[in-house]
């Protein structure tokens, strides 16, 4: 009866190393999708700062672009002021600056965001190669003590079968010896 429970001990924790198993291969491969998106949109994200940044904030040598033409205009050839209906002057910069901004923080949310995917990752792995350990611990130990019930049980089977058959002749010397007085009493 121990041992049928020990046995089934056995059996539960091969079952559960089997379940942990494959949801660990879930976690992990959920795990390299998402470290694969975030890669690749961080890349993107990237290479959207860098082009924005291209725009927004040229080099000094291509925004020396000037018309000559304007220098040698007189004063009274001058356009005037801009019509009342636009808006203030913004430079490019400013709104792209922003733009560029924004871009930044995502890509910093995404890097904080593979970082704690790779920690939580290696915790997972490390907690799973702990149960796996521990299952394998409590196999080796109730395997052991299955071997020694089971040989202790061999023992008591072999001592009772010596103890029977010791008992058997026993029996036999002592209806011998019974049916020697017997004969003895008949004869005097």
């Amino acid at each position: 009866e121990e041992i049928s429970s020990l046995t089934e001990s056995i059996e539960d924790t091969d079952k559960k190393v089997a379940e942990a198993t494959v949801l660990r291969k879930q976690e992990h491969e959920e795990y390299e999708k998402e470290l694969a998106a975030n890669t690749a949109a961080k890349k993107i994200i990237v290479l959207a700062i860098d082009r924005l940044a291209k725009f927004y904030k040229p080099r000094s040598s291509s925004a020396s672009l000037v018309q000559v033409s304007s220098h040698m205009a007189s004063e009274s050839d001058s356009p005037g002021p801009p019509p009342d209906t636009f808006d203030a002057y913004a430079t490019k910069g400013a709104d792209g600056n922003r733009v560029i901004t924004k871009l930044e923080f995502l890509a910093d949310d995404l890097e904080k965001e593979i970082k704690d995917g790779e920690k939580e990752e290696k915790d997972s792995q490390a907690g799973y190669e702990q149960f796996v350990a521990e299952s394998a611990e409590k196999r080796s130990t109730t395997t052991e003590e299955i071997e020694s019930k089971e040989r202790a049980k061999a023992e008591a089977e072999e001592t009772l079968l010596k103890t029977k058959a010791m008992s058997k002749a026993e029996t036999r010397k002592l209806m011998a010896a019974s049916d020697y007085v017997k004969n003895l009493h008949s004869e005097c």
